[in-house]
């Protein structure tokens, strides 16, 4: 089995933070710093996600992609505030290879088809953060804050469909605590 070792960078106000099921954010240092480890060490992708980008309706990982992308030589990937394709053209041009959504993508799911056709499929994912609600795994937007009513398998055959190139889950509950990934969910 052919494994990618891809790391995720939570962004808040151009700091690396970390939470525990995305509350309570600590600070832990600038990314930069982090992503030049991570590629030091054979990384093989980075993930940026601005974790409050959608929260307050804006974009914040100029910055930070633009100065990793000088010293950091992997795909890179941005997410956080993508919410229009002036949002992906801005942040392709400072050096991201690809582009994460997520609420945009709930709120309007012809985004990604719109976005798949124009940046190619690959350039295109789309996050997901989960919760189990009654034996079901249900989609929340807003960094876990706001519920959609949306089934997890459902969305992401909806979206596979719209020509999502990847997908990143993140398990609200088990984020941040170091139980490691829930196998029967992936």
């Amino acid at each position: 089995m052919f494994k990618r070792i891809i790391s995720r960078l939570d962004i808040k106000n151009n700091t690396l933070v970390k939470g525990i099921s995305l509350e309570g954010l600590r600070v832990l240092g600038d990314p930069r710093f982090f992503a030049l480890a991570y590629y030091n060490d054979g990384i093989d992708e980075i993930h940026f996600q601005d974790v409050v980008a959608s929260l307050y309706n804006r974009n914040t990982l100029d910055n930070v992609i633009n100065n990793t992308v000088k010293n950091v030589f992997v795909t890179i990937n941005a997410g956080g505030g993508i919410r229009t394709t002036d949002d992906i053209d801005r942040v392709l041009k400072l050096g991201a290879d690809k582009i994460t959504i997520n609420s945009a993508a709930i709120r309007d799911p012809n985004f990604i088809k719109i976005a798949s056709e124009i940046y190619g499929v690959s350039t295109i994912g789309v996050a997901i953060e989960t919760v189990k609600v009654d034996n079901k795994y249900m989609v929340l937007i807003e960094s876990g804050r706001e519920k959609t009513n949306i089934e997890l398998f459902s969305w992401i055959e909806k979206i596979q469909k719209l020509g999502a190139g990847d997908l990143t889950i993140t398990c609200i509950e088990h984020e941040g605590r170091k139980r490691g990934f829930i196998i029967e969910l992936y």
